[in-house]
């Protein structure tokens, strides 16, 4: 037998511990093209701020990879996996009718931190960061919103081989009712 039991939210005030310190998810992506992490449900609105990797398995895909430093920008191979944080989330309208709405961001390069011959070369226990934004300009970290009840996996490229290690750096959005 089943039961459910109904949980009580409350919200607490704007400085609470739990809306300043971040938080993380430990995704695990499974080798293979395409291949998912587990999946998890936002248990408050969440905001995400980064994806940070080590590599497992390199791949052996190519893509092109654009950086951007002091003097301007260039666009180099990068020998790479591409992941993508998918979000689906569930909205309700007042008849009660439920239907699914599914958010895609990325795909974000896997790649070397080293260039060299003008290409990037993973190497297994590379580490990088992802900064995840929404907002505009060199200044714009926002970060991306996972409303509450919400599923969220990270889904890998067309790579074959390629597996990685991936955190999802978050915080619970201010003054967001949590389960007390």
């Amino acid at each position: 037998m089943v039961t459910q039991i109904n949980t009580v939210l409350k919200s607490m005030g704007y400085d609470h511990p739990a809306y300043t310190t971040r938080q993380a998810a430990f995704l695990l992506r499974a080798a293979g093209a395409n291949g998912v992490s587990a999946k998890y449900v936002a248990h408050a609105n969440l905001i995400a701020y980064a994806l940070t990797y080590n590599t497992i398995a390199i791949g052996n895909a190519t893509s092109s990879y654009t950086f951007t430093g002091q003097n301007g920008s260039a666009t180099v191979a990068a020998v790479s996996d591409q992941v993508s944080l998918i979000v689906v989330s569930t909205v309700s309208n007042s008849a009660g009718t439920f239907s699914g709405s599914t958010a895609t961001y990325g795909p974000y390069a896997i790649t070397g931190q080293y260039l060299a011959s003008g290409t990037y070369t993973n190497q297994v226990g590379q580490i990088g960061q992802i900064q995840l934004n929404t907002n505009s300009g060199t200044g714009g970290l926002g970060g991306i919103v996972i409303p509450e009840g919400s599923l969220f996996y990270i889904q890998g490229g067309t790579d074959t081989a390629a597996s990685e290690a991936i955190t999802m750096d978050y915080n619970i959005q201010p003054l967001a009712a949590v389960p007390a």
